[in-house]
């Protein structure tokens, strides 16, 4: 990380564990103290790991700083006080005072399904959206606060808080005005709702200890739209402007473009050899500056944009398809009046009707769906609430 990028991890191991009736950060998840597990889980993403309230019986190691609440009995608010406080002093060592996207990754110890992609990806999107905190969204509620990540910015209102009534992190997340994660940006494999259960007596530590691991399931699609259109109706113009705006916003976004008639590899060379004298199927190329993967379709017959999103780009936290009109997936039309008679979101054939939006140099086109200016200097940044509203969520 930057300097001004500093990621401290923190597990709240703190309170008095009533309902648990032992202290439930020693508590063994398949062989591993909860504290342990958790802390363990930080350390694959964040340089630094502190435990953050007070586990007696819980003896330090080189991985692991036990750092006491700075304000004690004020629950999992005054943990986080205690990580920020921490983060503070690391951050005015280290880089002068400038914070940047400092923050802490906070994980509740009572949560061991929760995985380091998982983390990864709440750290990520933390650092990238702009806000002072950041929280998945959880199974009923807006943010699930003990498996989220808190910029250093939060701690003013930490501190003014833990002296008034309300020291929820629901309350904290509020004020801040904290991003809520959707579940799509937390990658493909994760299940959300499945990991971040959390476990409040040994009966539930127990059932979750029969679970499989949430981040070894399956590869699943990556959310998807495409945009569409007829020939020469601008699609590779709003598709650039789309995945720009995208990008600004911190989203991982990938793009297909689908054509016809393109050659990739040129005679002779030493991936053309690879490719069409040995047979090499698929040839990637890879170097200091970047990669190519290349390969054929056996038999001629082409995947559809589906199994190609799984095999090749299920990764990404959203693909911006150019093409593929009579695919299921959500769709953009861009359709200028000027050169084509009809749209094709009326035209009935197969993939018209998941047509969510239409872009057109005729703004004042009646339409079952969004219209929008083809014109419109806001285009790309209204196409992109779309995306986030409509395909993200």
């Amino acid at each position: 990380m930057s300097r001004t990028g500093i990621l401290l991890g923190a597990v709240l191991a703190g309170g008095e564990s009533r309902r648990f009736g032992s202290p439930k950060a020693l508590a063994r998840f398949r062989g591993e103290p909860l504290v342990r597990r958790a802390a363990r889980v930080l350390g694959e993403v964040c340089s630094r790991v502190v435990v953050a309230g007070r586990v007696d019986g819980l003896e330090p190691d080189p991985q692991v700083t036990l750092i006491p609440d700075r304000v004690p009995g004020l629950g999992p608010l005054g943990g986080l006080h205690a990580a920020l406080v921490e983060l503070r002093d690391e951050v005015g060592d280290a880089a002068g005072g400038d914070d940047g996207e400092a923050g802490v990754l906070l994980l509740g110890c009572d949560m061991p399904l929760v995985g380091p992609t998982l983390v990864r990806a709440v750290a990520w999107v933390g650092a990238t959206c702009g806000r002072a905190a950041a929280a998945p969204a959880g199974e009923n509620v807006r943010f699930e606060p003990l498996c989220a990540w808190y910029g250093l910015a939060c701690l003013p209102e930490v501190e003014a808080r833990l002296r008034g009534p309300d020291r929820s992190l629901h309350g904290l997340l509020d004020a801040v005005d904290a991003y809520s994660i959707p579940w799509a940006r937390l990658g493909p494999g994760v299940n959300p709702g499945w990991a971040l259960r959390s476990a409040n007596t040994p009966e539930a530590l127990a059932e979750l200890e029969g679970e499989p691991d949430p981040e070894s399931g399956s590869t699943r699609l990556p959310p998807a739209l495409c945009v569409v259109g007829y020939k020469d109706s601008g699609k590779t113009g709003v598709s650039v402007g789309l995945v720009a705006e995208l990008r600004r916003r911190g989203h991982r976004v990938a793009a297909v473009k689908h054509g016809h008639g393109f050659r990739l590899d040129t005679p002779g060379t030493d991936s053309w050899r690879l490719r069409h004298e040995g047979d090499a199927d698929p040839v990637l190329l890879t170097g200091p500056e970047g990669f190519a993967l290349m390969g054929s379709w056996k038999g001629g017959e082409e995947p559809g944009v589906e199994d190609l999103l799984e095999a090749y780009v299920s990764r990404a936290e959203l693909v911006v398809v150019e093409g593929f009109k009579g695919s299921s997936l959500p769709k953009v039309e861009v359709f200028r009046g000027a050169r084509h008679p009809e749209p094709f979101f009326r035209s009935g054939e197969p993939g018209s009707e998941t047509v969510v939006a239409v872009v057109t140099d005729q703004p004042e086109m009646e339409a079952p769906v969004l219209v929008l200016d083809l014109d419109d200097a806001s285009l790309a940044a209204r196409l992109a609430d779309l995306v986030e509203e409509k395909v993200l969520r």
